[in-house]
């Protein structure tokens, strides 16, 4: 994000004295609601030490952001079946949005609801963390002549895109497989998990790159699973005991591209 930049020019016995004060547009808490810090604009409260105004933003159905922490909301039942909304980066580097659903109702086309937009910059993997307490089968239709299926990670600029729970190694982080993973995993022919996609051919052999991941067990399918809690010691940044520690992090999740393969 780039920075605020306030002058502010007192004048004393003559003479004009010129402060300059710079700080990030980043985001900011207000009375109620999360929103960003700038050096002008409606204000819903304070920050960076006063010097700047904390701004909240609040869309209605198709209107268009471009600032970070934004609120989709609509505030009263309506009969409108379709509410859209423009999401545009704030700065050139943003790979992920994260969307933080405050309220909905059941029936969300009809009904009242709040949704928190945030966005992160490339590189930041404290950004991304996975949902909790998952267990859920994905499944891909076969088509005619084709006889295997193929996943590979995608691949992400400056951030990785696989990254499930803590690793075996102290020093360095790695791919697991099998009887390391039972905490948060892929199941794809067999567990896989840590901070790489890869499927080695030796039983729980770490290796510390993707590859591309193949089956032609039928159905062809993938299984998500994971615990109820991350491990975050603080304490430490070591990759076996910390799952935010090591890049890409084991919070991070997976983003996972698949080919199916002609017989």
């Amino acid at each position: 994000m780039l920075p605020s930049t306030l002058i502010s020019r007192p004048k004393k016995a003559n003479l004009e004295m010129e402060k300059v004060v710079r700080f990030q547009n980043g985001p900011c808490q207000s009375a109620s609601r999360m929103g960003t810090c700038y050096t002008d604009g409606v204000s819903s409260g304070s920050c960076a030490g006063g010097f700047g105004v904390c701004c909240v933003f609040t869309l209605g159905c198709g209107q268009t952001t471009r600032d970070d922490c934004t609120y989709l909301s609509r505030t009263a039942p309506t009969g409108q079946n379709n509410c859209q909304y423009t999401i545009c980066k704030c700065s050139t580097n943003i790979c992920r949005i994260r969307f933080d659903f405050l309220h909905l109702a059941e029936k969300m086309t009809m009904h009242p609801f709040c949704i928190l937009v945030s966005q992160y910059v490339c590189g930041d993997d404290m950004a991304a963390t996975h949902l909790s307490n998952q267990c859920y089968t994905m499944c891909f239709r076969s088509e005619e002549g084709k006889c295997a299926i193929c996943y590979q990670a995608v691949d992400v600029v400056g951030q990785g895109s696989f990254g499930l729970s803590k690793t075996v190694e102290a020093i360095v982080v790695s791919g697991e497989n099998n009887n390391d993973c039972f905490m948060d995993y892929l199941m794809v022919r067999n567990r896989i998990c840590g901070r790489f996609f890869h499927l080695s051919a030796q039983r729980n052999k770490r290796v510390n790159n993707d590859e591309a991941i193949c089956s032609s067990q039928r159905p062809f399918q993938i299984t998500f699973k994971t615990d109820e809690d991350e491990i975050t010691l603080k304490a430490t940044n070591m990759p076996d005991q910390n799952e935010q520690s090591g890049s890409p992090g084991g919070i991070t999740g997976f983003n996972l591209m698949w080919t199916l393969q002609d017989c």
